[in-house]
């Protein structure tokens, strides 16, 4: 039997985002009923296309001609626009919530309206701080706007400490938040899959037998080149020495201990 219902709240690309794709995965696979609402793009992992319990909700693309707005109104109408696109799936459409994790940034109008979805629904609200927004809006064409930057920074730290939980992906980060923004946030440090391990041996071989060419380039370096030479030197055979592996006498690969670091 399913546990309670949580919501995943990526307003960026989905596909692009691993740390959030494997909160989904792990909320899943402990039984809980995964309502994800984000950004379409890149496709998401297989796992999570796979998964019975995962529901995920595309915010719909802006209309191509949003793009002609001037710079000011072209951000506003984006924000108008996945306001109500946010109001309606959050407040009247999703099977209500026990938890609602939200990725920042972006944090307009994520952050609101998960502020008004958890209060509706008597949920949780957690935030995962990637980043500050208002920082992004600060090396973007947005820059010279500095009202505009300082109303950004003002909406993400007021509403930001209205979530229950915080957690981040550095130590910095943990600082920064609890000197700027009075935001007690755990660290949780991102850690790969058990779809990641280590290669073996013959594919890490195959593999740079394949790059061999390519490392030839002289756009690649002296110092591989250097390595290359002295792969080749070791036998004639191009498959039988590569830059990191060699093939013993026994058709084994092994790595050259003056394979590069």
């Amino acid at each position: 039997m399913l546990k309670d219902v949580c919501w995943v709240i990526v307003l960026g690309d989905f596909g692009r985002s691993p740390r959030m794709q494997y909160h989904t995965l792990s909320l899943s696979q402990n039984g809980y009923n995964v309502q994800v609402i984000a950004m379409s793009g890149t496709q998401p992992l297989q796992s999570v296309r796979d998964a019975s319990t995962v529901c995920i909700h595309y915010v719909p693309e802006l209309p191509a001609w949003a793009a002609r707005l001037p710079t000011l109104m072209a951000l506003l109408f984006k924000a108008v626009f996945q306001l109500m696109i946010l109001l309606w799936l959050m407040m009247i459409k999703l099977p209500r919530p026990q938890a609602i994790l939200q990725q920042d940034p972006p944090a307009i109008p994520a952050m609101l309206v998960c502020l008004l979805a958890a209060k509706r629904h008597g949920a949780q609200w957690v935030v995962d701080w990637h980043n500050l927004a208002y920082t992004i809006m600060q090396m973007s064409r947005y820059s010279r706007h500095r009202w505009l930057i300082s109303i950004a920074k003002w909406f993400e730290r007021s509403l930001g400490q209205q979530a229950q939980q915080h957690f981040c992906v550095t130590a910095a980060m943990q600082q920064f938040l609890q000197e700027q923004f009075s935001v007690k946030a755990a660290v949780l440090y991102d850690r790969p899959p058990a779809m990641f391990h280590r290669c073996s041996l013959q594919t890490v071989h195959s593999l740079m037998s394949k790059l061999q060419p390519q490392l030839r380039q002289n756009s690649i370096g002296q110092c591989i080149q250097q390595h290359l030479a002295a792969a080749d030197s070791g036998d004639n055979s191009s498959n039988s020495c590569t830059i990191l592996t060699s093939i013993g006498a026994d058709g084994v690969p092994r790595y050259r201990k003056c394979r590069p670091a």
